[in-house]
This record gives C-alpha cells, structure tokens and sequence, in this order.
C-alpha cells in the first residue's frame, strides 16, 4: 500500500471542506462567532477510543511515517476519528491484530515495519 492508497482510504471514508470553503454557518439572528470551525465527521457511538487515538497521534512523532502523510492523520485527528478508521490506520501502519483468546495478536508486518 502507498501514499497514494492512503489518500484513497481517507477520502472513501470522509468528506473533507476544501481549502477555500468556509466552514461556519452563520444564521440570520444566531450569535456564531467570526471564527471558523472544523466540521466534526463522526458519530459519538463511532468515536475512536482514547487508546486509539493516542496510538494514531503516536504516528505523527514516527521517523518512518511520511511528512504528508503526517499531514493526513493530523487532518483525520482534527476531523475526529472513528473507531473503524483509527483500526485501519493502525493495522496499515503496524499490522493486522486479531483478538484470540482475549489477547491481540500480531498477523503480519505493517508499514513501519516494511521502511527502513
């Protein structure tokens, strides 16, 4: 898998603003600040655990994770992350783990794994 396979992973699964689209809504009568605010892609039931996203922002400080891929999963952080998500860049990066008999287990290399 490349870069370019991770891009495709992120955007299958999220819709992100462009650059130039602004993304507060203001309404005629509300008190919405001038600020812009990033739209929140997740559901509250899918929201990556805790454990999940320390892992994921764990791989923006790796040596082995490209700069614009860093870029990306600091965007998908921003975004808020989903359980599914965080899964699939975990085992992109790190391997698959399945539980077996309670415990993970790794079932084969990652990413980091493959570079040297």
């Amino acid at each position: 898998m490349f870069t370019q396979d991770l891009e495709e992973i992120s955007s299958d699964t999220t819709t992100k603003p462009q650059h130039h689209e602004n993304t507060t809504h203001h309404r005629q009568g509300s008190d919405s600040s001038a600020t812009p605010q990033r739209p929140q892609y997740r559901e509250e039931g899918n929201a990556a655990t805790e454990r999940q996203v320390a892992a994921v922002r764990g791989l923006i400080d790796n040596p082995k994770v490209y700069p614009d891929e860093k870029r990306q999963i600091h965007e998908l952080l921003a975004d808020g992350l989903t359980k599914a998500k965080s899964k699939e860049l975990l085992d992109y990066y790190y391997g698959v783990s399945v539980l077996v008999d309670g415990e993970w287990t790794k079932m084969g290399n990652g990413q980091l794994d493959l570079r040297s």
